[in-house]
Order: structure tokens, then sequence, then C-alpha cells
């Protein structure tokens, strides 16, 4: 279920509930009068109206938490869009705040606070979306917590997630690419070539597995078999983007 349709259930929750309110007070105003016992039936009446007013109230302040908590997550997922990782992470935190049990609110504050290079508070948040999850992360968000692990230097625990990932699914490519950086930043070449070779086999155009095989041939002193690497891309369609980045590193490799 997406952020809109977790918000339209649960504000259809409580406009039940509030129906269901009034439907009671309806009720207790249809309720029969007997003569002798007036003060017993008002006593009922008056219970009843107190415990209508209470549920709507709730009903009401539920439904106003849930409205504000999607509209500071639209909020935070438009300012990710425009590339805003401070407006972002304020409208997250809030929407985290007032909602913590929705995954969403979650995974838009780890991406704004790994925009913000926050990876050190992202991974403190790491129990807490696996447990908004059900327990288990999604592959984005198991990524995403690998990836910090990587970039705070943790390189065991980045491997272990990239190892997880793969075993998991054998053909997303992400992992073996980071698997692949884990490699490099241990100064593994050969086991970094290995990692890259084995994406390149099932996806031969990945950009990044590209430009991480020519770079741990560079690292590694051999600056022929990048530049030759790079050459390979011609017989393959790249985006313009990753075009534009491959003939970069061709000039830089050749210096």
């Amino acid at each position: 279920m997406n952020e809109l349709q977790f918000t339209l259930a649960e504000s259809l929750k409580a406009l039940a509930l509030l129906f269901l309110a009034l439907f009671a007070t309806k009720a207790l105003e249809a309720m029969p009068r007997a003569s002798g016992r007036a003060a017993r039936y008002r006593l009922i009446r008056t219970a009843g109206y107190a415990l209508t007013a209470a549920l709507a109230i709730w009903c009401a302040r539920g439904l106003g938490i849930e409205v504000s908590a999607g509209v500071h997550n639209f909020a935070a997922a438009a300012a990710l869009s425009r590339q805003e990782p401070g407006r972002a992470y304020t409208n997250a935190l809030r929407a985290v705040e007032l909602r913590p049990g929705v995954v969403a609110h979650w995974e838009n504050l780890e991406r704004s606070k790994i925009t913000l290079r926050q990876f050190a508070s992202a991974l403190r948040d790491e129990s807490a979306l696996t447990a908004a999850s059900g327990g288990e992360l999604d592959e984005a968000d198991a990524l995403l917590y690998a990836w910090c692990h990587y970039d705070v230097g943790d390189y065991d625990r980045a491997l272990a997630g990239t190892e997880a990932l793969i075993h998991k699914n054998p053909y997303f490519a992400a992992p073996y690419v980071l698997k692949g950086m884990v490699r490099i930043a241990e100064k593994d070449f050969d086991q970094a070539e290995k990692t890259f070779l084995a994406v390149l086999q099932m996806f031969p155009d990945d950009p990044q597995a590209v430009e991480g095989l020519a770079h741990a041939y560079y690292l590694s002193g051999n600056r022929v078999r990048a530049e030759e690497v790079l050459r390979q891309t011609e017989q393959y369609s790249f985006p313009p983007a990753a075009r534009r980045r491959i003939e970069e590193l061709k000039r830089l490799y050749a210096q």
C-alpha cells in the first residue's frame, strides 16, 4: 500500500467512526422515556452523550493527525525532487513524529539525511524503519543502509548487506556494484574485478559497473585495461549522462 492509499484508508476509518458517533447520538435522542424512570434515562443519555463526544473528538484528532502527517510527507517528497534536502528533512521529521508507524515517512526522512550526508544518523533509524516495515526491509531500503555503512567506513557490514541482497535476488545489479566499491576501498582489486565482471556479464550496459571496473583497473596500476573497458562501451547504448561520464573518464585515464 502506497502513502496515498494508506492515508485515505486511515482517513476513511476515522470518518466511519465519526458517522458511528453521529448514529449513536441519534439513537440516544430516540431512546423512549418512561415516566417512572426519568432520572435513570437522563443518566444513561448523559453518559452516552459524553462517550459519543469523546469518540467524536478522538476521531477528529486522529483524522487531523493523519492529514497533517500526509501533507508533511508530501512536502518532503516534493522538496527531495527539487533537491532541497534541508526542507525535506524538516517535513519528513514532522511526518515521522506525527505518524511513526508509516514506512513512507521514514523513507523520506532517511533519504533526506543521506542527501545531507548524515549517514550515522540514518543508520540509527534502521531498527525503526525495519520495525515499521514488518521486521524486514525491502531491497531499496536495505541497499540504502548498506551504502550508509560503506560511507561511514564500516566495510564489513556494508559487505554483509550486499551479500544478503545478492543471495535474495542474484539479478539485482546495485548490490554487486556496492560490493565492488567495498572491495576497491579495501584495495582488494582482484575481488573488485570479479564482482564488476559478474554484473557486466548480466548487464553489459550498466554504467556504474563499467565505471567501477575501469576504476579498479586504474587504481591497481593497470591503466591500459581501464582504458580498454571504456572503449568497449562503444558497442552499447548508454544514456547521455552516462556516456558523458565515460568520455570524461577516458580523458582522465589518458593523461
